[in-house]
């Protein structure tokens, strides 16, 4: 870092790493500060030490962050695998989605959502509209120009579209429909929808990706948990449980190679996780093993 020309250059790699790197919405707060000090190091050559301690403290930051692993645990009384604790789901696979399972809602083209409420008042002097036909026939002979009349699907992301619901024999827009936490997944022959609906209970966990326990032991066959075929157990070191940082609390993942099985999770503590190592002989089987 000697001579004018190196530092300049170094203070350029820097800034574009920086903002490669810390630009999007998780960042903001760190690549706010950066801009507020995005000119240190040009005034005067004495200052770009401050400018790259500041840009090293966000590196750390930034690191650590990434090595965090955020999931959410969906635990209902319908869940299959109740005795395992909820379903685990990875943040990043999460939608907000709106739910039109056993509702009727069909979506109309080219009509603008400002028509919604002249649309409503107008439907008071007809009879219920009962199907897509007689939703057709409305528009038509109100005057209407629209495009394709389509039913929506059981999940469908929020969005600035007129709608027909039948149920409720109203016109709406699907953007101010609500909307609810949904997560889809292969089961080895279909995709399946989950909604954290009101009936279930969900746990958010924020793990050290890096820091784990694989329980696997082999049983002179194949590697399993507990001496279970196909079947596979890892702990994480919890770091944070629903936003408040933790200590001593752990998240038990099991899952199958069976098809239709999903990963579940539940939350111990210290002591209810050593008695579960014990119960499957974890410890039994170390024993035996040379450090």
């Amino acid at each position: 870092m000697k001579g004018k020309n190196t530092c300049s250059e170094c203070l350029k790699s820097s800034k574009k790493w920086f903002e490669e790197n810390c630009v999007d919405g998780r960042y903001k707060k760190y690549a706010d500060t950066y801009k507020k000090h995005q000119r240190i190091g040009y005034e005067k050559r004495r200052k770009l030490k401050l400018y790259t301690r500041l840009l090293k403290v966000f590196y750390y930051i930034l690191e650590g962050e990434n090595k965090m692993k955020n999931f959410q645990i969906w635990e209902s009384d319908f869940n299959q695998h109740s005795d395992r604790g909820g379903m685990l789901i990875p943040v990043k696979e999460i939608s907000q989605m709106v739910d039109l399972t056993n509702i009727s809602v069909c979506s109309i083209a080219d009509l603008n959502v400002a028509e919604i409420d002249n649309l409503n008042q107008k439907l008071k002097g007809w009879n219920p509209l009962m199907d897509e036909e007689d939703l057709r026939e409305f528009l038509t002979e109100e005057g209407y120009k629209f495009g394709s009349i389509d039913f929506l699907s059981d999940s469908e992301k929020p969005e600035e579209l007129v709608c027909f619901d039948f149920n409720n024999k109203q016109f709406d827009d699907l953007n101010l429909f609500e909307t609810y936490p949904w997560y889809q997944w292969w089961n080895g022959s279909n995709q399946k929808e989950e909604w954290a609906g009101e009936n279930v209970t969900v746990t958010k966990v924020s793990v050290e990706d890096d820091k784990y326990l694989d329980l696997d032991m082999h049983d002179g066959n194949d590697w399993c948990t507990g001496g279970v075929k196909f079947y596979h157990e890892t702990v994480y070191k919890v770091v944070a449980l629903d936003g408040s940082k933790v200590d001593n609390v752990y998240m038990l993942c099991q899952w199958s190679q069976w098809q239709g099985d999903h990963e579940t999770a539940k939350i111990m503590t210290k002591d209810e996780l050593d008695a579960h190592l014990k119960e499957i002989n974890y410890y039994g089987q170390d024993e035996n093993e040379e450090d």
